[in-house]
């Protein structure tokens, strides 16, 4: 499944991560949090993108975020 870390087009904004190619990833605002805790970030809306630009091999569990359970 593709997933924002694989995006090329996935940016930060202050707090805020958003889609540059203007796509709604979520209902609600996403934030770094998300990031932070090392979420999946996948989103229905990147599955079939024709924007999706992918930047290279997906992130293993183990590699994402910063903030430790």
């Amino acid at each position: 499944m593709k997933s924002l870390y694989e995006c090329q087009n996935a940016k930060v904004l202050g707090n805020l991560i958003y889609c540059a190619a203007g796509h709604k990833l979520n209902n609600q605002p996403l934030t770094l949090k998300s990031l932070s805790k090392g979420r999946p970030l996948i989103f229905e809306a990147c599955q079939d993108c024709l924007d999706f630009d992918c930047n290279g091999e997906p992130v293993d569990r183990k590699d994402r975020g910063w903030v430790k359970r």
